[in-house]
């Protein structure tokens, strides 16, 4: 067995093995409770055979949350921490704000008349005023942090949840979806229609609970940013109630290029390569509501995380 050891960057030596215990490898030997730190996206050296045809190839395998997801699931290692070195000063400010956020604020549930139990958190900003009019964001969160525990959605967003916290002029409505999915579709479908697909259960709690925050607070503009399934989620809020945000950012998601924007100002984010939802489907969408499109030189699925770190996605909302 292998236990109680620390891991820094790479560790392809250690799975070059055939002889490592898994979910489908009972014989190999153990690891256990180890720490794995490394530089988030770097490369991590992992077998292909533990997910999960079992083979001695090496596939090279990004450091973060779904390959962490996939470890885990495989069997590869039980009782593991996994850490990441945050290369920017920006990022370790804004993981500091979020986990003292998630720890120290309220937890809220919302639930529809008939619909679905929502879990959120509700971000004031630092200096409060209450006869100060704010703006409201609404940040949808990813399929992987999904779930009811209500403390995912707020840490696995953080890079831009913490931009708009630091601006000042925000409450920031943060929602997770209690299902993998918040429209009820797959982040492979690709681009759809809200005329030929119903407004799920989720979608409508989503609704009715930015109404309600947004008439309590007395609040100003509402702007949303989402990411993947989040993405989905904000160009369904886009596409069928007009005109309810002033402005928003869909980063690696689809939508619906027959519907109207009212006067929604749009900003389209995607991955050149994305192996999950072709760009294909984002210029179409872009073209069909002349938004503002970005283009990122990425081959994952997984753009935000370079759109979080470059683009200025306050300072646009800012100026909308």
């Amino acid at each position: 067995a292998v236990r109680r050891n620390v891991w820094y960057r790479r560790v392809v030596w250690l799975y070059r093995s055939n002889n490592i215990k898994t979910n489908e490898n009972s014989n190999g030997f153990v690891l256990n409770n180890n720490v794995y730190v490394n530089d988030l996206n770097n490369k991590i050296g992992m077998l292909s055979g533990q997910f999960p045809k079992y083979s001695s190839e090496i596939i090279e395998f990004e450091y973060d949350y779904e390959t962490v997801k996939k470890i885990i699931a495989a069997g590869v290692e039980t009782d593991g921490k996994f850490y990441y070195v945050c290369n920017e000063d920006k990022q370790l400010l804004n993981s500091e704000i979020i986990n003292t956020l998630a720890m120290t604020e309220p937890s809220y549930t919302y639930k529809l008349d008939g619909g679905v139990e929502l879990p959120f958190r509700l971000l004031f900003p630092k200096d409060y005023d209450a006869q100060k009019q704010y703006k409201l964001f609404v940040y949808l969160n990813y399929e992987y942090a999904s779930g009811t525990d209500n403390l995912k959605n707020l840490r696995l967003g953080n890079e831009l949840i913490g931009d708009v916290y630091a601006d000042g002029e925000y409450i920031i409505l943060v929602p997770q979806c209690p299902e993998d999915f918040w429209t009820g579709l797959k982040v492979e479908t690709g681009n759809y229609s809200v005329e030929t697909t119903a407004e799920s259960g989720i979608m409508r709690s989503v609704y009715h609970l930015i109404r309600k925050v947004a008439n309590e607070y007395k609040t100003g503009n509402i702007y949303a940013a989402g990411v993947s399934s989040g993405a989905y989620a904000v160009s369904d809020l886009v596409a069928r109630h007009e005109n309810l945000l002033t402005a928003a950012v869909i980063i690696a998601g689809a939508g619906d290029v027959g519907a109207g924007v009212g006067n929604t100002k749009v900003w389209i984010i995607h991955g050149e390569g994305d192996q999950k939802i072709p760009v294909s489907n984002a210029q179409e969408l872009s073209k069909a509501w002349g938004a503002k499109y970005t283009e990122i030189s990425r081959e994952l699925h997984d753009c935000w995380k370079i759109a979080f770190e470059k683009e200025d996605i306050v300072g646009w909302l800012n100026q909308q």
